[in-house]
């Protein structure tokens, strides 16, 4: 019992204090949680599923599927006989967090100051997506990526997503109180310790231990497998009585380790294959099992008569060794082989969701600043404006705060 007391009298007091805490966050409050309440509409059974298949940082100098001589994707290259591909797309910043932020969100990482984990999105930012879009169009929203780095609760991302890593985003508690609190940064703080404490406690008694987000990134056998992945996805299609919206994350192909579904290969200590950082013929490999999930999905699809009412999507965050200034696959296969071909000039990762709007005729809100790939060629001269976010101790003083910027005009 002392023992108890002395692990919770502490809480007692911040309970006290954080009475005043909320009150002061509450006058200070942002006024986009009120403003922006877009009418939910039912369900329609006639909109498409739209899955995102993402791999980490997929080059598409390696992809067969974009001329590589290695055979490392021969059923994404048989798929792109039927569906639009980007020739020549690039990704809009170097991080994962910051990349997949803009392809949920159609906007610039220097818009919504999101460059890489830990930036959050707020005000505003926090409910123009599209994610929020679809969920109010009745769509059943899922994320499938990786704790903190692509979640979707770390990212501030509101109203978007109802399911994310197999968390639901319903907490009874925080929904109780961020109407009053609003979208402030002290919100978000505010939610962010609750977690934390209660993650910690957790722990101390052992109900659920504390999860390692580094290690689940990086190591390959303490997170969620590519193959787990797939088959939640299929589950979905398989269980929903509403269409899907899936934003998945691919990890075998996430470097500097890589890894395949051959468990022999993953689990053999003695393996230097396994060990070996950045390993291209392991990289390969591991793209070889992305393709091979594709199928999976593809062939699920096929096989179950949903194809011809499925978008799919094929794009990656970044590409080999977090580079920007190489190409990345952005592959669309709408229902119908409808929009078949290619595009030859420079698109980019925020283009992906005016794409997928304009395909489904929803306007393109004011705040999307991509462009549909549906009203053919972009200008050839249009600018891709990358972020490398790399870390400011690269970087020698006095210059800690600066950012590299790449701008990439016909390929250059």
């Amino acid at each position: 019992t002392k023992a108890l007391e002395r692990c919770f009298f502490p809480f007692f007091g911040a309970a006290r204090r954080s009475t005043v805490v909320i009150l002061s966050i509450y006058n200070s409050r942002s006024p986009y949680m009120s403003d922006f309440t877009p009418e939910a509409t039912e369900a329609s059974a006639e909109h498409p599923n739209i899955l995102i298949l993402g791999s980490d940082g997929l080059s598409a100098s390696y992809l067969s599927a974009y001329g590589f001589e290695g055979n490392t994707t021969p059923f994404i290259t048989e798929l792109t006989q039927t569906s639009l591909l980007a020739e020549n797309a690039f990704p809009n910043v170097s991080s994962t967090t910051g990349s997949t932020t803009s392809a949920l969100t159609g906007k610039m990482p220097a818009e919504v100051q999101v460059f890489r984990y830990p930036d959050i999105l707020s005000k505003e930012d926090s409910f123009e997506h599209l994610p929020g879009i679809l969920k109010h169009m009745g769509y059943k929203t899922v994320e499938l990526g990786t704790t903190y780095y692509v979640d979707a609760r770390k990212l501030n991302l509101a109203d978007g997503f109802e399911l994310v890593n197999n968390v639901s985003v319903d907490n009874p508690i925080l929904d109780a109180i961020q109407p009053l609190l609003g979208n402030s940064p002290s919100a978000f703080f505010l939610q962010t310790v609750t977690e934390r404490a209660s993650d910690r406690l957790f722990h101390i008694f052992f109900i659920k231990e504390m999860e390692n987000p580094f290690l689940q990134v990086n190591n390959p056998n303490a997170r969620m497998t590519d193959e787990e992945r797939t088959q939640q996805i299929i589950n979905l299609l398989e269980t929903s009585d509403r269409p899907v919206f899936v934003f998945s994350h691919y990890m075998n192909t996430h470097g500097p380790l890589f890894s395949t579904d051959d468990k022999h290969v993953e689990e053999n200590e003695d393996s230097a294959e396994s060990e070996k950082e950045w390993d291209v013929e392991l990289y390969k490999k591991a793209i070889r099992t992305f393709d091979d999930h594709v199928r999976e999905i593809y062939t699920y699809l096929e096989e179950s008569g949903k194809l011809d009412n499925t978008i799919i999507v094929i794009y990656t965050d970044h590409g080999y060794r977090y580079v920007v200034n190489q190409r990345i696959p952005i592959i669309f296969h709408f229902p119908n082989n409808d929009h078949a071909g290619t595009i030859q000039n420079n698109t980019q990762i925020i283009d992906i969701p005016a794409t997928l709007l304009d395909y489904i005729n929803v306007d393109q809100p004011e705040w999307m600043t991509g462009s549909s790939l549906l009203q053919g060629e972009p200008p050839a001269m249009r600018e891709i404006i990358s972020t490398t976010a790399g870390s400011p101790k690269k970087i020698k003083p006095p210059f800690y705060q600066i950012k590299s910027l790449q701008f990439i005009v016909c390929q250059k």
